[in-house]
């Protein structure tokens, strides 16, 4: 089939590893992110979609697309998107009159934080969307205390729920940083610390299992500290040896390594 495009309308899309709604959810779509869409399945109920935020790929229901033709998606393209902040956010819709709650990391495209498709409009106040970040590490953190205790999710990457790869991935788009959506992923970017003394907040902390692999990542809140989501989001102590829990009194976590991802401003 011809590559065709659509966007996000829904507080947030499940996208799953198979076309199947008993599959594996992988991750999720946010309201207003983009994705071409490069397949179905043979009922045509599930669709093949690529994100072009991150460029992950996975299945979602054909129902939750809202269509866009390439002169809306070349033009959703081309504007800078405004991140919405706020851990929730209320949305009204001009169109069909329905309120919608909104994540934290959800997008708007013009500068009037509105969105509009056809004939849909959505309005979303201007304090709820983050505004030109000045300080990256205060950005990362400050926004990380909105997610806590908000109940890990695998493959979440809302404030409705969220995973550790997906609350880094919002939290550091909140800041206007890239990063793709696997922690293993996350691992390959930055610069190595050579020591946990010399992590700043806003660094990254990545954990292995008894294989080697990294299966666990988390934002460096300070040098004994780490804000990371696992059961829910929380601050956990963090030293050389991983991530210690007050609550079972054990290590839950191996450190494997500590990386900064950004230069200094």
């Amino acid at each position: 089939m011809d590559e065709s495009y659509g966007i996000c309308l829904l507080t947030y899309i499940p996208v799953r590893s198979e076309p199947s709604e008993k599959a594996e959810m992988i991750s999720q779509l946010l309201f207003g992110e983009l994705f071409t869409i490069t397949g179905t399945e043979k009922h045509r109920s599930f669709s093949r979609i690529k994100m072009v935020f991150d460029g992950y790929e996975g299945w979602i229901d054909t129902r939750t697309i809202t269509p866009l033709n390439r002169e809306s998606f070349a033009g959703f393209n081309r504007t800078s998107p405004r991140i919405i902040k706020r851990p929730v956010m209320l949305s009204s819709d001009d169109e069909e009159k329905q309120p919608m709650w909104l994540s934290a990391g959800s997008i708007v495209n013009t500068d009037n934080n509105t969105l509009k498709t056809g004939n849909r409009l959505f309005r979303i106040p201007g304090d709820a969307c983050v505004g030109t970040v000045t300080d990256v590490r205060h950005t990362i953190i400050s926004s990380g205390r909105y997610f806590l205790n908000v109940p890990y999710l695998w493959g979440g990457r809302s404030s409705f729920g969220v995973d550790c790869s997906g609350m880094v991935q919002n939290l550091f788009r909140q800041a206007g940083i890239t990063l793709p959506r696997d922690a293993s992923q996350q691992a390959l970017y930055g610069t190595t610390l050579s020591f946990l003394s010399e992590a700043r907040p806003g660094d990254l902390a990545f954990f292995d299992n008894v294989e080697g692999e990294i299966t666990h990542v988390g934002i460096v809140y300070d040098n004994q500290a780490i804000i990371h989501a696992s059961g829910r989001v929380r601050i956990d102590r963090l030293d050389h040896q991983g991530i210690f829990s007050e609550e079972l009194k054990s290590y839950t976590h191996k450190l494997r390594v500590v990386k900064r991802i950004f230069n200094e401003i």
